[in-house]
């Protein structure tokens, strides 16, 4: 997961995900939790980045930068030794990431979901045992192309084509971007639609990334 700009205070200056792959040598990432404008006038980023507060909890590599926002925001842990939980850990906090709600619980979408609106979407989720991790991202906001998806949706599509027993919604919007490493370049794999304009990426707060030894 992205480290914070400060360790003592929840700010991270904002990178794209590609930034954010090439700039910790990962093979593969996501964008990760919503976030907000900080309001901090003594902290600069560099290049003039602006200053992102993540919404909820946050951990980078055993440092812990940002609180839970409230109870009903899902959490997934990932400890030191790759062992995925939610909303507890698994021994000492490593890695930690947030969403805005939970999509599959037990490997059934949760009830209520939203089945009208339809956005650009990035969820994660694991199967039964946690040994798999999947992370989809859905294209929105491309009429001709692709308008996105319901949470409902994205929740059904994690339980059909990924096996997923349990899933958490990540920030959707123009902040949807999966990134992939190949042969020391980084490549974009969906199309996000930062400013309205399809392949534009938008520079977030945090993001959640894959190492391969």
């Amino acid at each position: 997961v992205t480290p914070p700009k400060h360790n003592s205070k929840s700010l991270i200056c904002a990178y794209t995900t590609s930034e954010f792959v090439g700039r910790q040598g990962l093979q593969l990432a996501i964008n990760g939790d919503g976030y907000r404008f900080a309001n901090e006038s003594t902290l600069l980023c560099p290049e003039g980045r602006d200053l992102f507060d993540p919404n909820s909890y946050a951990a980078s590599r055993g440092t812990i930068y940002s609180q839970r926002m409230n109870a009903s925001r899902p959490i997934l842990y990932i400890n030191k030794n790759n062992k995925i939980s939610y909303n507890k850990s698994s021994g000492n906090i490593y890695n930690a990431i947030s969403g805005d709600r939970t999509l599959v619980e037990n490997g059934n979408p949760v009830a209520g979901l939203d089945n009208f609106t339809l956005e650009p979407r990035t969820a994660i989720g694991t199967n039964s045992n946690g040994r798999w991790m999947v992370m989809l991202v859905v294209d929105g906001r491309q009429p001709g192309y692709s308008e996105g998806c319901t949470l409902k949706e994205l929740a059904e599509m994690l339980i059909k084509f990924g096996g997923v027993h349990d899933a958490i919604n990540l920030d959707g919007g123009g902040s949807s971007t999966m990134v992939l490493e190949k042969n020391g370049e980084v490549e974009v794999l969906n199309s996000p639609i930062e400013g309205g304009i399809p392949g534009n990426e938008r520079r977030v707060a945090n993001h959640i990334g894959i190492e391969i030894d």
